[in-house]
């Protein structure tokens, strides 16, 4: 099915919301045309990115 099976998302992590941050990505998920989970996924794989990138860059900056 996929051409690169490193791909392949089948490790699941539940989360749990309240109300109102749930309300915010179902409206979030509907603007961007998107599935609640696949939005979740994408916001968490950008904020890990950004802390590697702001760790690493940090490093470099210490005397």
């Amino acid at each position: 099915m996929y051409s690169n099976p490193r791909h392949l998302r089948d490790h699941e992590i539940k989360a749990r919301f309240d109300e109102e941050t749930y309300a915010l990505i179902e409206a979030m998920a509907r603007f961007h045309r998107t599935q609640k989970a696949v939005l979740i996924r994408e916001l968490v794989e950008s904020a890990l990115e950004k802390m590697v990138y702001d760790e690493d860059t940090a490093d470099h900056n210490v005397a």
